[in-house]
């Protein structure tokens, strides 16, 4: 578990390499759920990585959709976003958000969608304490969405 954490690979430019990194963060929240394996700045930057997986989930055509689809599911499951909430990653909390409102209608398959559906609730739900910070920004996304997606009335 500590060779995994090695600056080498938590900070690796490549794109592929930082998949299969968040790939093996992802069996290892899995194993230790609900509780973190890392301290908060590792922790951080797993969920970084995790995060920035799901950039490129609409992507269904490419090679590592299964791996990121697979991601979206465990993470999904096994609720380990509500460590998130714990150490206080509003920051990545809202990237979380906005990626889910933008794409949540689009491009994915039911199951993909309620995976997103459960982790935005989660989150959520979960959270006692989320900053009215985060809050006001979720709900002006959620309004910018809501708009942008409204059928004109006839």
């Amino acid at each position: 578990m500590l060779a995994l954490v090695q600056a080498r690979f938590l900070e690796h430019p490549g794109e592929r390499i930082k998949l299969i990194i968040a790939f093996c963060f992802r069996g290892i929240l899995r194993i230790v759920a609900p509780f973190p394996p890392y301290d908060d700045v590792i922790m951080k930057k797993a969920f970084q990585l995790i995060v920035e997986c799901y950039s490129r989930l609409h992507d269904t055509q490419n090679s590592n959709f299964d791996r990121r689809s697979v991601i979206l599911d465990t993470m999904a499951k096994i609720r380990s976003y509500v460590v998130m909430l714990y150490v206080q990653k509003d920051d990545l909390i809202l990237q979380i958000c906005q990626f889910f409102f933008t794409n949540i209608i689009e491009h994915h398959h039911e199951e993909a969608k309620a995976n997103m559906q459960d982790i935005l609730s989660s989150l959520l739900v979960e959270g006692d304490v989320i900053h009215k910070q985060l809050w006001t920004k979720l709900l002006v996304i959620g309004g910018r969405k809501r708009l942008s997606h409204q059928m004109p009335m006839s």
